[in-house]
């Protein structure tokens, strides 16, 4: 369960959340609409522990995202960010194997075909569309073997 606890957190002299709570049971998809700036990114950078709050706090499965370190975190929650800069010229293939085994899904291949990226397996990633580096980037933040993603 991700539980969200009375945060706050504000961007320079902009309230985003004030004494926000909520929470998200497992299994469950939850979509965040609302116009742009609302805060929507923000929270998902929250939960996913890039953002810390200024007050209360956010616990995945009992643990306080905050204090866990980036390998506690990578097993409780995945992120496909709103853009992954791609700069380096590594094949779509070796993008996708950076991830450690101990963290990755044990078969990736269905989640290679769903996105289509069969083909694009040898190409570099910096030759990519930004549509085809967008699938890049979701198939990645998909391998990651996590309880929860967060797609943003």
């Amino acid at each position: 369960m991700i539980e969200i606890k009375q945060i706050s957190f504000a961007r320079k002299d902009h309230q985003i959340y004030n004494n926000f709570s909520d929470s998200l049971s497992v299994g469950e998809s939850v979509l965040l609409t609302g116009p742009n700036g609302c805060g929507k990114s923000t929270l998902i950078q929250l939960i996913g522990g890039l953002l810390i709050p200024s007050s209360g706090g956010i616990e995945i499965d009992g643990v306080n995202i905050a204090k866990a370190g980036a390998r506690e975190q990578a097993k409780l929650r995945s992120i496909a960010p709103q853009r992954r800069s791609f700069t380096l010229a590594f094949s779509v293939a070796e993008v996708l194997n950076f991830l450690p085994k101990r963290l990755r899904i044990a078969d990736s291949s269905s989640i290679v075909e769903g996105l289509g990226l069969e083909e694009l397996l040898r190409k570099k990633v910096t030759e990519l569309s930004i549509g085809q580096q967008e699938r890049v980037s979701l198939a990645l933040a998909l391998i990651q073997n996590a309880e929860y993603y967060l797609l943003d």
